[in-house]
């Protein structure tokens, strides 16, 4: 499942790209994103993205927030504006990273 929201502050243009992220193994994991990898719309953004760490069997949300500045450069105004988001994400073990993947999500 993914979504995307606006801030709600009216302070911030910020947009959030929301993912649900499912783990279907016993073991505990960390997701990650691979630094620098984010595009939309198919132009590279800065973001942030705290690491999430999900239990095994259970499922978080990983939030991606993508800054007003960024948007406004690449002429995005709003949610409508946005048809596709690619990040390279990193599945982690403790220290060690045991898968690494490109998601590509049409919104």
């Amino acid at each position: 499942m993914k979504d995307v929201i606006e801030d709600d502050s009216e302070y911030s243009g910020d947009m959030y790209v929301l993912l649900m992220v499912e783990n279907k193994t016993s073991e505990n994991i960390t997701i990650t994103d691979v630094y620098d990898s984010l595009a939309v719309n198919g132009y590279m953004m800065d973001s942030i993205i705290s690491p999430v760490n999900i239990k095994g069997g259970s499922s978080a949300i990983m939030k991606i927030q993508l800054w007003q500045s960024d948007l406004e450069k690449n002429s995005i105004e709003d949610i409508s504006d946005i048809s596709q988001v690619e990040i390279g994400i990193q599945v982690m073990q403790g220290d060690y990273i045991i898968e690494e993947t490109k998601l590509d999500m049409s919104i």
